[in-house]
């Protein structure tokens, strides 16, 4: 019988979820170029829903999971938590192969209510509050309550459906990234300063500024479907290149710089710049989102698992600064972004191939990523079945 502090935390077992989610989002691409029949039922949905909500779900809820308790002073996830989330986010990716869509959708509401009783329990039960930005967190979760909800109705103009579909994918991670890449960011890129306490004064500052983003940022998805495609994408991208300078701090010196900040900065830059492209060019969007996609949401999640993979296995933090493969992880995803997202608009008769070609060295981000920083993660799986002598919370 172990305890509490002997239990692996659950970003081991999600952050291995998702580099295999990785894996899985972009065979269909291979499998179709090198003629292999073997495909999803509709390889299309499969591969964005596996990638937000396998990939990208799966790094997610390992932070969450991990960062919560620890954030407001309480208890770390059970076993049995830790099961649920995982086995919703592995049966959401077989619903989704078999074509199985209501299924899919399900398991995906499933992982939402599941993080958000996690993440309510634990702000209870918490001896300390989290930091505003968390304000963030629920927004995000709930906006995929909606947006799954809609899409389960089959009610609704097209225009409803459309918005549904940004709720559950980009609203959900641009939430997450704004608030908790606020305080992570500045951080993690060693700008000096980052987390200088602040007064009554500036807390309340702090928590306008917050607030303001939150509703301009989530306004601009109801502005892309409901009045112009045009004006919600402008008002996204001033709101991200605001918070690229003002929250993420891409602009501030850095003591001491290294390859993982480099990364970040880079995947910072991914995440707003796309959207002038898509502005200037509304038809041809999701080639543009692509590279938010693939260089800012992607990229900046592979970045700030480092640090966690780091930060909670013992692993001395000056490889953030010194290990070059971290840039070789960045180059790759940015070449992979740019094959996805710019080459389809010069040869668009051969997207299948450039997503294939796309689709390998995305591929070898990860395995860069793999050997260089998951290699660290140990005892995964006893997240599962190592047992607390400490009594169960209320």
């Amino acid at each position: 019988m172990g305890n509490d502090q002997d239990r692996p935390e659950p970003y081991r077992l999600f952050f291995l979820i998702g580099l295999g989610m990785g894996v899985v989002g972009v065979l269909p691409w291979i499998f179709l170029q090198m003629g292999i029949g073997f495909l999803p039922w509709n390889p299309i949905a499969f591969h964005g829903r596996t990638m937000f909500w396998g990939f990208l779900g799966a790094f997610v809820s390992g932070f969450l999971m991990t960062a919560a308790p620890k954030m407001s002073g309480s208890w770390p996830a059970r076993p049995w938590e830790t099961a649920l989330i995982a086995s919703l986010l592995l049966a959401q990716v077989l619903f989704s192969f078999l074509g199985l869509e209501v299924w899919s959708l399900l398991s995906i509401v499933g992982v939402v209510l599941g993080l958000l009783s996690f993440l309510g329990r634990r702000f209870l039960g918490r001896r300390q509050n989290p930091p505003a930005m968390f304000i963030f967190v629920p927004v995000a979760l709930f906006s995929v309550l909606v947006g799954s909800g809609l899409l389960l109705s089959g009610m609704g103009s097209a225009e409803t459906l459309s918005y549904a579909k940004r709720l559950m994918y980009d609203a959900f991670i641009l939430n997450l990234i704004v608030g908790l890449g606020s305080r992570l960011i500045p951080v993690l890129t060693r700008v000096p300063g980052a987390l200088a306490p602040s007064g009554p004064g500036d807390t309340v500052s702090l928590w306008r500024g917050y607030l303001i983003v939150l509703v301009l940022l989530n306004a601009s998805f109801i502005l892309e479907a409901f009045v112009a495609k045009e004006a919600g994408f402008l008002l996204r991208a001033v709101v991200l290149g605001t918070v690229l300078v003002r929250n993420f701090k891409v602009f501030a010196p850095r003591n001491p710089a290294g390859f993982l900040s480099s990364g970040i900065r880079l995947a910072a830059w991914s995440l707003a710049l796309p959207y002038l492209g898509a502005l200037a060019f509304p038809a041809w969007e999701l080639h543009f989102l692509h590279l938010s996609y693939i260089g800012g949401f992607a990229l900046l999640t592979l970045m700030i698992a480092v640090r966690v993979v780091l930060a909670h296995g013992d692993q001395p933090l000056t490889l953030e600064l010194k290990t070059s493969a971290l840039l070789g992880v960045a180059g790759l995803m940015l070449t992979a972004a740019l094959l996805r997202g710019l080459w389809p608009l010069i040869q668009p008769e051969h997207l299948f191939q450039e997503a294939a070609l796309a689709s390998f060295v995305w591929l070898g981000a990860l395995l860069l990523w793999q050997m260089a920083i998951g290699k660290k993660i140990k005892n995964a799986f006893q997240t599962l079945w190592l047992r607390s002598s400490k009594p169960l919370e209320k």
